[in-house]
């Protein structure tokens, strides 16, 4: 424990510096209240389009390792809607291998929503993917709409589950389905009565569009006929231009969806939807990707007010974990798992702002730093999670309860590769260090870090 020391984001400890490279004050508001926390998790989507199984192996061992408060699956309607003969292929592999995830994901009381991404090339005015005319033909909307509905009813009746909200996938960017916000409109109202009707508690989400930015334009046209708003559940964006975008463009996320009283949610956290190319290591493994991360998270968070940040995916899709051969005694090769840094890094956000943690909010004064924190559900603890994409900097948080405590963890490039501290960690894990008598504390962060500080 220290009184006037610093503490590194590595945990190491020293001496406040002299001449310090800069200097950052974090003023901590505990009333000024935003967003509650609902869960930290992911999408397990890989089965999406029906041509793929739903389970991995990365899923299974990200299922094993990761706090998981949240997900999100792809409904296969690709496949289970049928031309001809029988309306619906309920006993397509893909749609039954769906059916299982999902049980596996209510039996660890995960809670789920699900998308659709395609529907067969007969219900298409035009399948050309990639542009703005791959758009669901008027005369087979309803259709669209009675197969998500018998999807939702089989799963009820045939395994138990029970989809709180659907949404369709980026709608607003064509990548896979175009919906204009008229078109989003009949499927809401149409649909959501459909549900009714089958006695379902579905809703929609609004939204999920391809980014945050488009996001307050999109939902502000669908809302402009209010008969949606019975059949609406939270808003959500995906976050693919959260490196990029204007911090007033996710701001208005946040407007837009306190406006209609709704939450955001964000099903797709990730800051860049295309693959890079081939490095040693592979980009996944980095901690380059690992901050970048971090810094979109945070984004996220303060500014779009998420209560929901599902990454993309916690399957073999942008992956948090890799395998690799072990051999063993008697020849056998048996998987090895390896963690990348980036799979510690969205541990750390699930374990320090747990579900209902009360988030609030701060002015930081400087710049180069993002600071996300929030109040734990039990006794009101503050958790503080500061990110430094730059150089050395002493960051001054204010806000503490004087002469109070903070354990104190983080995660660094030099640490990338085994778990960083928690905030449950027990005290001979983690460093600790005292605020003064205004309960302000100083801590100095290395370069391209993340540190969290937990108020005992």
């Amino acid at each position: 424990m220290t009184n006037g020391d610093n503490v590194s984001a590595d945990g190491t400890m020293g001496q406040v510096s002299a001449s310090p490279t800069r200097i950052v004050r974090v003023l901590i508001d505990r009333k000024a209240t935003r967003q509650v926390i609902t869960g930290f998790g992911g999408n397990f989507a890989v089965a999406r389009f029906g041509d793929r199984d739903a389970h991995d192996s990365v899923g299974g061992h990200v299922l094993a390792n990761m706090p998981i408060g949240h997900a999100r699956i792809g409904i296969p309607l690709k496949t289970f809607i049928k031309e001809s003969g029988d309306n619906y292929d309920a006993a397509h592999t893909a749609v039954k291998d769906v059916f299982r995830l999902m049980e596996t994901l209510r039996d660890r009381k995960i809670p789920v929503v699900a998308s659709v991404w395609d529907v067969p090339d007969f219900c298409l005015s035009e399948p050309v993917a990639g542009t703005e005319g791959r758009r669901i033909a008027p005369d087979k909307r309803d259709k669209v709409i009675a197969a998500i509905g018998e999807w939702l009813r089989l799963g009820r009746q045939n395994h138990g589950l029970t989809v709180p909200y659907v949404s369709f996938h980026a709608p607003d960017g064509g990548g896979s389905l175009f919906l204009t916000p008229e078109d989003a409109r009949y499927f809401i109202t149409r649909g959501g009565a459909a549900f009714e009707k089958l006695a379902l508690p579905t809703k929609w989400i609004l939204g999920d569009t391809a980014t945050g930015a488009s996001l307050a334009g999109y939902v502000s046209a669908i809302l402009s006929d209010k008969s949606v708003v019975p059949y609406i559940g939270p808003v959500s964006f995906h976050a693919w231009d959260s490196l990029s975008a204007s911090d007033d463009a996710y701001r208005a996320i946040a407007k837009a969806a306190r406006l209609y009283r709704k939450p955001v949610w964000c099903l797709e956290a990730g800051y860049d939807r295309t693959p890079p190319g081939e490095s040693d290591p592979p980009f996944w493994e980095t901690w380059e990707h690992t901050l970048n991360l971090a810094h979109s998270y945070a984004r996220c968070l303060t500014l779009a007010e998420a209560s929901v940040m599902d990454y993309w995916q916690f399957q073999n899709d942008h992956p948090i974990l890799g395998e690799e051969e072990s051999e063993l005694a008697d020849d056998d090769l048996t998987p090895l798992v390896r963690l990348f840094p980036a799979f510690h890094l969205l541990k750390l956000f699930a374990e320090t702002f747990p579900a209902d943690t009360q988030m609030i909010a701060a002015t930081v004064i400087g710049e180069g730093i993002l600071a996300v924190m929030g109040l734990e559900p039990q006794a009101g603890k503050l958790r503080v999670l500061l990110v430094n994409p730059g150089e050395v900097v002493d960051v001054d948080v204010s806000g503490g309860q004087p002469n109070g405590t903070y354990r104190v963890g983080g995660l660094t490039s030099a640490q990338a590769d085994r778990i960083p501290f928690a905030p449950h960690a027990p005290e001979s894990e983690a460093a600790a260090m005292e605020t003064d008598k205004k309960g302000n504390v100083i801590v100095s962060m290395v370069p391209r870090s993340v540190a969290v500080l937990s108020e005992q």
